[in-house]
């Protein structure tokens, strides 16, 4: 669970399929309404469910995303999600019904929590792994740093390729011919020891010198390296000004050795297009278009409302399966919440929850014409259809038993 969490939160795409369907599915609200949409909620009332429950079904829905499932309390007439990762969740198989049964314990207690309600999209298999969205997306998002990981690698290399090196031997201090001149063999030895004691000792004074320099060198490249990171008019430090580096642009090398070459690591020219293919693996895991976060931007002016929507369509079937999943959620919580305070029993059963982004044009139109939908929200929506910016409409609304507003523009 907590390798689910951490690949969401440190993941680019993921959470911007998730804000895509929060946009379409939450982008004109909520709305509790009756089932004929003859009955309309107050300001006061309309202005709560905009404050907590908006909020709630969008860390809901991440929550869904990640585990699959959703566990959240009801206190204060406000619904809250209970973070992933820390409730105490635990399953087991009911060999009655050959289901898998999943509920909440709070600390130090053994029956379920009865106050703890569930959300539920899809449950965990019976050997207990994960089955959401985010499950099936960790292995490409494994591929994705595995591949990332490997070209980083490759760059750095070449950035900064280690340096190999070869012995070269003294051919004419070592192979003197020394046979034909009538020593004896203890001397031959002597002669060769000496040789090769001088030629060590010349080595370690010159490796000693060498270092010296080259610690010198190194010490003053590392203070124009912290100088390079420092805007030199402002004196703020860059943002990698705090990285550790070592840099090292000079080497010793031991005396008769030489640089050798050695092989370097091949960089990727399409990596553009790989990051690109992992990105719309995404997108299809969560079940968004790549046009929807982004990821595709297509030139060529400005697009019409039936061209964006056949471009978005599986964004759009995406967010009425997750409307779907949240509406009996809803109203349950509002029957949990005003249920038991209402005199008539008939009309808490008739209540329903609308999302208005997600409704057809026609049912909008209803919605606007039986004032249940607000001129703002209906606003939002048609600049959503026409494509027109918001201080393009006026602000006053002119239906009949509403109070004008003045005749000006945003």
């Amino acid at each position: 669970m907590q390798q689910l969490i951490s690949a969401f939160t440190t993941d680019s795409m993921a959470p911007a399929c998730t804000r895509a369907i929060e946009n379409r599915l939450l982008s004109s609200g909520i709305l509790f309404t009756s089932r004929d949409y003859s009955r309309r909620a107050s300001d006061e009332f309309q202005a709560h469910i905009n404050q907590h429950f908006v909020r709630f079904v969008r860390t809901a829905l991440q929550a869904v995303s990640i585990c699959g499932w959703c566990f959240f309390l009801v206190e204060d007439n406000i619904p809250r999600v209970l973070p992933p990762g820390l409730a105490d969740v635990r399953w087991r198989i009911n060999n009655e019904t050959f289901t898998i049964e999943m509920a909440v314990f709070r600390p130090g207690e053994n029956e379920p929590a009865e106050d703890v309600y569930s959300i539920i999209d899809t449950t965990i298999d019976w050997q207990g792994n994960v089955d959401s969205i985010m499950a099936g997306y960790l292995r490409t998002r494994s591929l994705y740093d595995a591949f990332l990981r490997n070209a980083l690698q490759a760059d750095r290399l070449n950035a900064c390729p280690p340096v190999y090196t070869t012995t070269q031997t003294d051919q004419v201090f070592d192979e003197r011919d020394i046979t034909n001149t009538g020593e004896v063999e203890g001397l031959r030895a002597r002669l060769v020891g000496t040789e090769l004691n001088t030629r060590a000792r010349l080595a370690v004074n010159a490796h000693d010198y060498n270092e010296s320099i080259v610690r010198t060198l190194n010490t003053r490249s590392a203070d124009a390296l912290r100088r390079e990171k420092t805007d030199a008019r402002t004196g703020i430090a860059n943002y990698d000004a705090d990285l550790a580096e070592a840099p090292q642009p000079v080497i010793p090398l031991p005396l008769d050795t030489r640089v050798a070459p050695a092989p370097r690591a091949t960089a990727r020219t399409d990596i553009v297009a790989i990051l690109k293919h992992f990105e719309t693996l995404c997108c299809v895991s969560f079940g968004v278009n790549s046009e929807s976060v982004g990821a595709d931007v297509r030139s060529g002016g400005h697009l019409g409302a039936q061209t964006l929507e056949r471009i978005n369509i599986v964004t759009s079937e995406t967010t009425q399966r997750w409307a779907r999943l949240f509406e009996p959620t809803l109203v349950q919580i509002y029957k949990l919440i005003w249920g038991a305070d209402d005199e008539d029993d008939a009309k808490v059963d008739e209540v329903t929850v609308v999302f208005p982004s997600t409704l057809p044009g026609s049912t909008i139109e209803r919605l606007y014409a039986s004032k249940v939908l607000s001129h703002a929200a209906y606003v939002s929506y048609m600049g959503q259809v026409i494509q027109l910016p918001a201080n393009a409409f006026e602000t006053g609304d002119y239906r009949a038993g509403v109070t004008p507003a003045p005749a000006s523009r945003v």
